[in-house]
C-alpha cells in the first residue's frame, strides 16, 4: 500500500490535481458573483463572524438555562459548543493565542459537564424505556428494582451535573470573556 502511494504521488494525474488547486487559489474571485458575496473576503473576516456570532448565540441560549429548563436546552447548547470548538480548532491559527487558547479552554471545560449531562439524560431514557420488556424476563421484577436504583443515581448525578453547568457556563460567558470575543472577532461589516 505504501508503494501504491508512493507512485499515485509521483503520478502526473496528481500534479495535475496540485496545479489545478494551486491556479484556483490564485485566481481572484469575481466582484459581482450573486451566489458568492463573501468570495472576496479574506477568511480572517469571515471565521472571526462566524465565532462572534455562535460564542454569542450560546451566551444568550445558555443564560436563559435555569433549574426548570428542559434537558433539551442543554443538549442543544451542546450542540452548539461543538461548533463552536470546531471553529476555533480550525481557525484558531489566524488569532492570537492568548485568546485562542482560554478561549477553547473555558469552552472544553463547559463542554465537559454538558457531555456528563447529555449522557446521563440518554442512560436514564433507556433504562427507562427498556424496563417494561425487562419486568417479562426471568427475575425481571428485581432486574427492574435494581433499574430503578440505577436510574436514581443517574438522576442524582445529573442534578449535581446541572449545578456545576452554572459556574462552567458563568466562566464561558463572563463578560471579560464577553470583551476579548468580541475584540478578537470582529463582526463582518
Amino acid at each position: 500500500e505504501l508503494a501504491k502511494l508512493r507512485r499515485a504521488l509521483r503520478a502526473r494525474r496528481f500534479a495535475a490535481a496540485i496545479e489545478g488547486w494551486r491556479a484556483l487559489a490564485a485566481t481572484p474571485p469575481a466582484e459581482d458573483a450573486e451566489d458568492r458575496p463573501r468570495a472576496g473576503v479574506p477568511i480572517e473576516a469571515v471565521a472571526a463572524d462566524r465565532i462572534r456570532r455562535v460564542y454569542r448565540r450560546m451566551v444568550r441560549d445558555g443564560s436563559a438555562i435555569d433549574a426548570a429548563s428542559p434537558d433539551e436546552d442543554l443538549h442543544e447548547l451542546r450542540k452548539r459548543g461543538k461548533e463552536l470548538r470546531y471553529l476555533l480548532e480550525l481557525f484558531g491559527s489566524l488569532f492570537p493565542d492568548d485568546v485562542v487558547k482560554p478561549t477553547v479552554k473555558a469552552l472544553k471545560d463547559l463542554q465537559d459537564v454538558l457531555g456528563h449531562f447529555q449522557d446521563r439524560s440518554v442512560q436514564t431514557t433507556a433504562l427507562r424505556a427498556d424496563a417494561a420488556e425487562l419486568a417479562k424476563q426471568p427475575g425481571g421484577p428485581d432486574a427492574v428494582l435494581a433499574a430503578g436504583l440505577v436510574i436514581s443515581a443517574l438522576e442524582a448525578d445529573q442534578r449535581d451535573t446541572r449545578a456545576h453547568f452554572a459556574e462552567r457556563f458563568a466562566a464561558f460567558s463572563a463578560p471579560e470573556e464577553r470583551k476579548i470575543v468580541n475584540g478578537t472577532f470582529r463582526k463582518l461589516s
